[in-house]
């Protein structure tokens, strides 16, 4: 039997997953192929299947992989198709702006990519492939949400750019934040390394980003993230790296 799966979520991942069900209640369209697809015996086993999910995701409780990637296919369909989902109507049904769903779907991807394959690496019902080595080792390149111990949409920046403040305890300790292009790519990241007490900022993609936007992401590094001394430890493997 399988066993439930404990996912927490932060409350933005949680919200967006309670949106993207929650569009099959409402703008996005069930068909007797989606409903096979999902596991489903029908659209109305789906509807019927819908409420309990919602008070799952609202209570943080745990799922059944298979609930999980059901939640997750559902929410990619409702945001991206706009024949069987919500599509142009997503940020007016959701109240999520496009720019926002993308960064934290990419997360939601990531965070359940260990819980919505099988042992045969394939999703029982959609086909879907278990990312490939190479994919998964582009994925731990990304400086944030596959090393981070909570993260959370922070806003939308000029020009469509999206934001997401998280905090890292596993290569570096600190709080950062980070800028994504309105195609989900990361192209700024802001850190305050606690340990050393400062404030660093790089360009991952070497893109370029408008002035006004770097402005703007520089202005709210600053405030959001502040300044602190180093703390207690950081200060002392600082002195003792001083004296090597």
């Amino acid at each position: 039997m399988t066993a439930e799966v404990d996912v927490r979520l932060p409350d933005g991942e949680r919200r967006l997953l309670q949106a993207g069900i929650g569009e099959w209640s409402g703008s996005a369209r069930c068909s007797p192929g989606l409903a096979l697809l999902l596991e489903f015996g029908s659209c109305d086993h789906m509807e019927a299947w819908l409420p309990g999910a919602q008070r799952a995701l609202a209570a943080g409780d745990s799922l059944l992989p298979r609930d999980w990637r059901r939640c997750l296919v559902l929410t990619e369909l409702a945001f991206a198709s706009d024949v069987l989902g919500s599509g142009c109507e997503w940020s007016t049904t959701t109240g999520l702006s496009d720019a926002e769903t993308v960064v934290l779907l990419r997360i939601v991807q990531r965070r359940l990519a260990p819980f919505v394959f099988d042992d045969r690496g394939s999703a029982a019902a959609t086909g879907a492939r278990r990312p490939s080595e190479a994919a998964q080792a582009v994925r731990r390149r990304v400086p944030w949400p596959a090393r981070t111990r909570h993260s959370e949409w922070a806003g939308v920046a000029p020009d469509g750019y999206a934001v997401l403040l998280a905090s890292d305890v596993h290569e570096r300790n600190g709080l950062g934040l980070e800028l994504y292009d309105p195609a989900g790519h990361l192209v700024m990241d802001a850190f305050r390394d606690d340990d050393r007490g400062e404030l660093s900022l790089t360009v991952p993609s070497g893109e370029g980003v408008p002035l006004p936007v770097a402005e703007w992401f520089i202005r709210s590094a600053r405030e959001r993230l502040g300044s602190r001394g180093p703390s207690p430890a950081g200060r002392r493997s600082w002195l003792r790296a001083q004296r090597r």
